[in-house]
């Protein structure tokens, strides 16, 4: 016996093929041919044989939503027509569409086959799956009765069906395509919700009172294979010769049939693939809201709702709520009509149930009827009771229906003193919202609106007063200036209890880089106030807060902990707030200078360490901030640069975040005064921070050096190689020269730039700004005894001497007061060559020399070098290489020669080189090649240069155009 078993798919795995399972071993041919044929018409099937599998997973919460029930088009429709399914009633029945608002729970939840969710009299058909922005649109049609059509495709938006290789080419019309592939259909049995709110369901292959539409949608052909069969092209039937019908025409139409006939396939198959290959489960991120579908009888006069859910049972009249649907859709037209429903409105509302609250109140929200609201109409009491409402979603939609209104009149503005009565803080914040709405350029409702704040405020049971003051910022935040510098001098926060005094800080701290009135508050009230207590307060919130690294933070931390001992366990429990942004201070008059002398020892450490969390906004043109006074940014006006450099310099020891405060700020000619200031007059370690901070600072460093003084400018220089290249040095006495300078550049302008790029000039570098050495020469027997001393180092450092050498040129040339000109030149050209003399000596030594020939044209890239040495390369290969040998360098200390004499050499004039002076001399290494070059011809000097790896190098052009490039390069 054989015994065939459909296979059932699980809830969330469709689109099996049914599996035969054979209770015996198939033992005939007879047997074997009746499984093929049960297989083949079970892939015949329109559907797949499926049932209904008992789950072990629980209902969700859910509850009734209320104002797409009011208000969305498809709640009570004829039928509901989408791409794949068209869904309609039975015969003296119709469709009433629930909207449910699902609450994920801790586990996978499965709206099944059978819902908790009763309808008295009706049926439940099917789910179907609609994402909030979509409901969102569907809003726009309000009013909807019966005898509509509603067109909802299973697609996202409520536009007309489109052919599914339309929606493709049309791309996603919303966030939900690119989560579901087009035409995917939105009707299922059963739905499951995961924890973190997605909504998955599986492809259905039949519905109740629901059929297929009769097009090719991609989604229909996966449901209806049958239909995809019956769109593959037949073969082309067999063609015979006839008539005027010659072989080569019939050769021909044979062709073209085959041709078509291999186009449609491949156009078939292409169709097939891409219906094969179509997903049967789906799934939503969320959020998506989720639609109970029930058939209920064409006589049913009131909706009545079971369920094990929030909010049920209900129970309401169709023709109530069709009645509050046409009231919705008003638009605000009020007339006898709407007058007269507001009775049975009442009546609605007294059966105190929570939807039936909620459908009253966002019908008259949407009716637009607030603003003819008069005290104490019939209106106007319908508003008290939905204010009274236990509900509290009742409650906030109209009371944010009233603080929206763009226009309140006498009517609205006492509903909302009436909801401010209430004990509830939130009511109490709404309409305190509502208050703050309006013209602020009246000074008398400035002043109230202030009043009232002040009043939450100080409110124990009132609000947080973070979000009060959100809701201020929020108010008055694109006001003019003159509304913003009232509010922030006349909110108060003495009267606030400990715990709102935190908040409030806590959050004005957390604000004041982001909006001009926090920042006003902050200096004003909190850093301004008399009470030293809040101002302590204020600044250990700031202290605490963070704006960086943690690193800047724990620092902070232990830089108080090492001055006033460790924390108390009330500070220690201080909860860390995140910065944005750092708060501006704008001008010298700011609360938090008087903190940072503060004669307070415990605020003057917290306003040090809190400082990193302010800076200076500057001049800032896109207008993030306002200036707290007129014209306080004004080059002319006390500058906050100036006044943080007093307060630093009257500390002992000089407080470090001074220098690391002056490094973020934006002015920075400003900035640097300030640090150069820090740099003379701070102590050792706040100098040398100072000094370290303007290498690299990219700040205009020189002008602020032109303005100082002779004596000034020297004590910068020197400072800065103290502390920041490790040594003093001597040549910075340049500086003492006057900022007209002498040669290309001026010097101050010219050292200041290095320092600022990060490179301060080495020792041999300040000849650079000169023309050359008679300008230093000239230098070099000043009056001024820093400017001499610096001119004679310039130049020994530059011929390569050391600091042995400076020390004995000064004292030389500090003898040389009275010389002439000539007699100084010939007095450097001695030391001069003493010095070359000097290094030759530290390079005796054995050297390889090597002649490179090369060709004609090439380039020289070896002139002579200054003593520091720049690595160079010549720019092609030498067409020919010689060792001519190894020799000795030597050296005395006053003249120099190569071993035996084999080449006579000398020193150089001006320059650290070794001449050859007649190169024809070279012949003496008996390399018979060298006579091939004709040395005898060349009459220049060659000079050989020092380089960095220790060779020494020069070149000459021989006669013919080649170049000889000569070589000695030191031997291990």
């Amino acid at each position: 016996m054989i015994r065939l078993i459909a296979s059932v798919a699980s809830p969330m795995r469709v689109g099996l093929r049914p599996r035969i399972a054979f209770a015996d071993r198939p033992a005939s041919a007879t047997a074997r041919l009746v499984i093929a044929l049960a297989a083949m018409l079970a892939w015949a099937l329109p559907f797949s044989v499926q049932a209904d599998e008992p789950s072990d997973a629980s209902e969700p919460t859910f509850e009734l939503d209320a104002e797409p029930l009011l208000q969305h088009a498809g709640v009570l429709p004829d039928r509901i027509n989408t791409a794949a399914w068209l869904v309609e009633p039975n015969v003296g029945r119709r469709l009433l569409a629930l909207p449910l608002i699902i609450t994920p729970s801790d586990d996978e939840a499965e709206l099944g086959t059978s819902p908790s969710l009763s309808v008295r009299g009706g049926r439940f058909l099917m789910w179907m799956i609609e994402p909030v922005d979509a409901a969102d649109e569907s809003r726009r049609g309000r009013g909807a009765g019966r005898n509509q059509m509603v067109d909802m495709p299973d697609g996202y938006g409520y536009d007309a069906p489109q052919p599914a290789r339309q929606q493709r080419q049309r791309g996603a019309r919303d966030q939900g395509d690119d989560q579901l592939p087009p035409g995917a259909p939105r009707f299922a049995r059963r739905v499951t919700i995961q924890p973190d709110g997605r909504v998955q369901w599986r492809l259905e292959r039949s519905l109740p009172n629901a059929v297929l539409q009769d097009s090719q949608e991609l989604y229909i052909l996966r449901i209806r294979p049958d239909r995809l069969r019956e769109m593959q092209p037949d073969r082309p039937g067999r063609m015979e010769a006839g008539g005027n019908v010659n072989r080569a025409e019939l050769a021909q139409r044979r062709r073209e049939a085959q041709r078509t006939f291999l186009e449609e396939q491949r156009a078939f198959n292409q169709l097939r693939t891409e219906v094969m290959n179509l997903p049967d489960e789906f799934e939503l991120e969320g959020p998506a809201r989720v639609w109970a579908i029930y058939e209920i009888a064409d006589t049913t006069r009131e909706i009545n709702i079971t369920g094990d859910q929030p909010s049920l049972p209900w129970a309401i009249g169709l023709s109530d709520l069709e009645a509050l649907r046409s009231f919705a859709g008003a638009g605000g037209r009020r007339g006898g009509t709407e007058r007269s429903m507001i009775e049975p409105l009442h009546r609605i509302v007294e059966s105190d149930h929570p939807l039936s609250s909620r459908l009253v109140a966002y019908a008259v929200v949407n009716a637009g009827v607030i603003n003819d609201i008069e005290p104490h109409d019939a209106m106007y009491n319908l508003f008290q009771t939905l204010l009274s409402s236990d509900d509290q979603i009742t409650r906030r939609t109209v009371l944010t229906a009233l603080i929206e209104s763009p226009r309140p009149g006498s009517g609205a503005l006492s509903l909302m003193r009436h909801a401010s009565a209430q004990a509830d803080p939130e009511m109490k914040l709404m309409s305190l919202r509502g208050i703050l709405q309006g013209d602020l350029r009246d000074t008398n409702r400035l002043s109230q609106m202030v009043e009232a704040t002040n009043e939450v405020l100080a409110d124990r049971d009132g609000p947080d007063p973070a979000l009060v003051l959100a809701e201020l910022i929020e108010a008055v935040s694109d006001q003019r200036e003159e509304a913003i510098v009232y509010v922030s001098s006349n909110l108060s926060f003495d009267r606030l209890s400990s715990d709102r005094l935190t908040s409030a800080v806590r959050y004005i701290v957390t604000s004041a880089g982001e909006h001009p009135l926090a920042a006003g508050w902050l200096d004003r009230q909190l850093l301004g106030n008399a009470n030293p207590n809040i101002v302590e307060q204020t600044l250990e919130v700031i202290a605490a807060a963070a704006t960086g690294a943690p690193w800047v933070r724990e620092a902070a931390e232990r830089g108080i902990a090492a001055l006033f001992g460790p924390p108390d366990v009330e500070q220690a429990e201080t909860e860390t707030i995140d910065l944005t942004r750092r708060i501006p201070i704008h001008n010298a008059n700011h609360a938090m200078f008087r903190s940072l002398n503060s004669g307070h020892e415990r605020v003057r450490a917290l306003a040090w360490q809190s400082l990193g969390n302010f800076e200076f906004a500057g001049d800032d043109r896109r207008g993030r901030f306002r200036p707290a006074q007129r014209g306080s940014d004004d080059r002319d006006a006390p500058s906050p640069y100036s006044e943080l450099v007093d307060a630093a310099l009257s500390q002992s020891p000089t407080p470090p975040q001074a220098v690391t405060f002056l490094q973020r700020q934006p002015d920075g000619q400003r900035a640097a005064a300030a640090m150069l200031r820090l740099l003379v007059e701070a102590d050792e370690a706040a100098a040398s921070q100072a000094a370290r901070a303007l290498v690299g600072s990219n700040w205009p460093l020189g002008e602020t050096l032109a303005s100082m003084s002779a004596d000034e400018r020297v004590q910068v220089g020197q400072l800065i190689y103290e502390h920041a290249v490790g040594q003093a040095s001597i040549v910075a006495g340049l500086l003492a020269m006057d900022s007209s300078g002498r040669g290309r550049n001026n010097l101050p302008q010219w050292f200041g730039q290095r320092v600022a790029e990060g490179s301060p000039p080495m020792p041999g570098e300040w000849t650079e700004p000169f023309r050359n050495e008679d300008d230093l020469l000239e230098l070099a027997i000043s009056s001024d005894s820093n400017l001499a001393a610096g001119a004679v180092a310039a130049l020994v450092y530059a011929a390569g001497g050391d600091d042995i050498a400076v020390q004995e040129q000064v004292d030389r040339f500090g003898e040389m007061s009275d010389a002439g000109r000539t007699e100084l030149q010939s007095a450097w050209d001695s030391a001069r060559q003493d010095i070359y003399a000097r290094r030759l000596a530290e390079s005796e030594g054995s050297y390889r020399v090597v002649a490179l020939i090369h060709a004609r044209g090439s380039r020289n890239d070896y002139d002579v070098m200054s003593p520091d040495g720049r690595p160079t390369q010549s720019d092609r290969e030498p067409v020919a290489r010689l060792t001519l040998g190894v020799v000795d360098l030597q050296a005395d200390g006053r003249s120099i020669s190569l071993s035996n004499d084999i080449v006579p050499v000398t020193l150089a004039d001006r320059e650290l080189a070794i001449r050859i002076e007649r190169v024809h001399a070279l012949q003496g290494f008996r390399d018979e090649s060298l006579a091939e070059l004709s040395l005898e011809n060349v009459r220049e000097p060659l000079d050989l240069a020092p380089q960095p790896d220790g060779s020494w190098v020069g070149s000459v052009t021989l006669r013919d155009g080649r170049r000889l490039e000569l070589r000695m390069e030191p031997v291990e």
